[in-house]
């Protein structure tokens, strides 16, 4: 098992099968579902807070059933090898559209609760955006349990990541992290997976 902090790498996938990929995202055809809160499931009053989904693995190792899961089932396996996990935990495709002339932080977050033993997340860029992926220096801790809420700590930047096509950040997925929505463009879309 590969031990991963934080590694950022570009041209992950070959430029046919990377511009593939984006030209099925970015089209008109690809159904996006809309999210009141694209970073947890808490409850929140800031509209701003927005994004849009479409899940491509919804439950450990089972691809959903559609043309863009098949598309992406060698980027997803290609992750997997590189990180050396045994599990797909999670995939989904992430948007937020600009949403002002202010950059906005979505809410500091972990993708899975509660804690899971050597988890790994990637966000893969299908696009340049200028709204960056912040990872904190804080974690998850298994006796954190189901916590979602991670606004009463004071979190502390460990590393910026900005949105370059075709580039992936694998981390340590108990690292709280968090997205902005971009200012100079007019959506950030990535692809979000977990690996254990």
């Amino acid at each position: 098992m590969k031990k991963i902090d934080i590694e950022v790498v570009d041209d992950f996938l070959s430029p046919r099968y990377f511009t593939r990929i984006k030209n099925v995202i970015m089209s008109d055809n690809q159904p996006w579902h809309f999210n009141g809160n694209i970073s947890t499931k808490n409850q929140t009053k800031d509209v701003r807070s927005y994004g849009f989904h479409n899940h491509i693995v919804k439950e450990r190792n089972m691809l959903v059933e559609e043309a863009t899961s098949y598309l992406l089932s060698g980027l997803i396996h290609q992750a997997q090898d590189y990180c050396d996990r045994d599990n797909i935990l999670r995939c989904r495709l992430d948007m937020v559209t600009r949403s002002s002339t202010e950059k906005y932080q979505h809410e500091p977050h972990v993708d899975f609760t509660p804690y899971k033993p050597n988890l790994i997340s990637t966000i893969f860029y299908i696009m340049d955006s200028d709204a960056k992926t912040v990872i904190f220096n804080e974690k998850q801790r298994a006796l954190d349990g189901n916590k979602t809420d991670w606004s009463d700590l004071e979190l502390t930047v460990k590393k910026k990541i900005l949105p370059k096509e075709n580039r992936i950040v694998f981390f340590n997925g108990h690292y709280i992290h968090t997205g902005y929505s971009p200012v100079n463009y007019k959506r950030r879309i990535v692809i979000n997976t977990n690996y254990n």
